[in-house]
């Protein structure tokens, strides 16, 4: 009798505990309930929704699962807001967190499939277990692994979950899937990285059918599983030529996997290899996949590998090794970093000094300057921006230099170095040198006097009007209009009375007009203008 009892009492402790969490099960919503909820979608705000959200949570299981059979109604009114209602429940008790609401809309979708006959409907109901299913989700949903249609949005379910018992689904579905069902599982099973399934998809590597042989590939190689070293390795040589171009990715996949999981020495020699073995320059990506991977599992001790590919004849490999090796420099790398430069050729020592001077390594700026007299002039110009950044405006007089060989790349690097530093730093320099400069230097220099409104160098730009020279003096008059004031304004109406050329006057006249600007009234700017004027005449 005392037995009897307690059964009832926990009969009654679950009927409870089940009530509190389907929600009115001893009253059953009406059509109306549903068709009144419907009314409201597409809901105006996610405060709207929230509050629908609400509202159908309030219609129990039963209410909810007529709601999911809307989907199928004859009128497309219907279907479309219950499509709007159930996504809309389903975002909310993702969204929210709350754990009983969540597990009340999961249970009703998993009901509903029972009733529901279009295979379409079927999936956007399982899209959104995608979105809230857990444990309860796996066993009813594992059962569509078997439908050719809804394999696939029943994988993305269980992927979803992805605890153990979803595995499990995975694998024990392995056994009947096949065609398309067999790839979407074996797929899953590699996001997984199931090494539980490893045995059972390793036959399917030497399948002929090529998608069944990529995801075989593909799902050993992400779980990492050591037993596998052998047979991935082998994988490259016997695959077709398209797959034997994305083999060394899937390689690099498994390599990845297999450090994470503790092999480190072993991985580390595998990507070595693979830098070595993939030199083409139609390989460059696997090679340079291989030292990422390298540098990622290995950290500084990478260095010296990345020193050895810096001076690759693949210029890919080289910048990416060039790359990686920003991150790991260290003053300790100085000296075989300068030393790799004597080894190289002049346009890979380039690359080189680009590289160490985003290092900030104050260090460097005697190196970078001795670079600056290289007879090599890639290699100057590679040293010209790393010596600015080292030494600030030291690096000036320095810059002059290399102004004088003349050569317009140079020139115009120079000029851009120049630019960089404040007026105060460069325009005294300018004064000093200017005449001693060739042709193509001085115009430059013009160019950075009117970009740095040096208003003390008017005379030295007007010089330059009548060297003969028709560049120089373009240049001239095109800078005079940022570096003229009202001192000026009788040289320039002295300028326009001798100028002919059409373009030359109205350089002349814009410099006039600013020029006249720094006089505050209009009245005064006439008086100025006229008594100039009255002097030319």
């Amino acid at each position: 009798m005392r037995k009897g009892t307690r059964t009832l009492a926990v009969v009654t402790t679950l009927f409870f505990m089940t009530a509190s969490v389907y929600g009115s099960v001893l009253k059953k919503a009406s059509p109306e309930d549903i068709i009144n909820i419907l009314a409201e979608f597409p809901a105006e705000s996610s405060a709207d929704m929230e509050e629908l959200a609400s509202e159908i949570l309030g219609l129990g299981r039963d209410g909810i699962v007529d709601l999911c059979l809307m989907l199928e109604s004859d009128e497309e009114a219907k279907r479309t807001s219950a499509e709007y209602a159930v996504h809309g429940l389903a975002v909310s008790t993702a969204r929210f967190l709350r754990e009983d609401d969540r597990f009340l809309a999961s249970k009703a979708f998993i009901r509903s499939l029972k009733f529901l006959k279009d295979k379409n409907t079927k999936g956007f109901i399982l899209s959104q277990l995608q979105l809230i299913g857990k444990r309860e989700a796996v066993k009813p949903v594992a059962r569509y692994l078997t439908d050719r249609t809804l394999c696939e949005p029943a994988a993305r379910v269980l992927l979803s979950i992805g605890t153990e018992r979803a595995e499990k689904a995975f694998i024990k579905s392995l056994d009947t899937a096949s065609g398309d069902r067999l790839v979407t599982v074996i797929k899953a099973l590699g996001e997984l990285r199931s090494r539980k399934a490893v045995k059972k998809i390793r036959p399917y590597v030497s399948s002929q059918d090529s998608d069944l042989r990529r995801v075989s590939l593909f799902a050993l190689a992400n779980t990492g599983d050591p037993s596998c070293m052998d047979l991935m390795g082998k994988a490259r040589l016997r695959s077709s030529v398209y797959e034997r171009k994305r083999a060394p990715l899937v390689y690099l996949l498994y390599v990845s996997r297999l450090a994470e999981a503790g092999y480190k020495e072993i991985s580390m020699n595998i990507c070595r290899d693979m830098i070595a073995g993939y030199t083409a320059e139609d390989e460059s990506q696997i090679s340079c996949s291989a030292l990422d991977l390298l540098v990622s599992i290995a950290g500084e001790e990478a260095r010296g590998d990345l020193l050895e590919a810096a001076g690759s004849q693949n210029m890919e490999l080289r910048r990416k090794a060039l790359e990686l090796s920003l991150g790991l420099y260290s003053a300790g790398m100085r000296e075989k970093w300068i030393q790799k430069t004597k080894e190289v050729s002049p346009e890979v020592q380039a690359e080189i000094l680009t590289m160490l001077g985003k290092t900030d390594d104050k260090s460097l700026a005697p190196f970078f300057r001795k670079k600056l007299h290289s007879e090599s002039q890639v290699i100057r110009m590679a040293a010209v921006m790393p010596l600015c950044a080292g030494e600030g405006q030291k690096a000036v007089t320095d810059l002059f230099g290399l102004l004088r060989s003349g050569k317009e790349e140079e020139i115009q690097l120079v000029k851009k170095a120049l630019l960089g530093f404040k007026a105060e730093a460069v325009i005294p320099e300018i004064k000093t040198r200017f005449k001693e400069m060739p042709v193509k230097a001085r115009m430059a220099l013009m160019e950075v006097i009117s970009e740095k409104r040096a208003f003390d160098c008017v005379d030295l730009v007007v010089s330059q009007i009548e060297t003969g020279d028709e560049d120089l003096r373009k240049t001239a008059l095109l800078s005079l209009e940022s570096i003229v004031d009202e001192d000026d304004i009788s040289m320039l109406i002295d300028l326009l009375g001798q100028a002919a050329d059409k373009k030359e006057i109205l350089w002349l006249q814009k410099a006039l007009q600013s020029a006249c600007g720094f006089i505050e009234t209009p009245e005064m700017r006439a008086d100025k203008v006229i008594s100039a004027l009255a002097e030319a005449e």
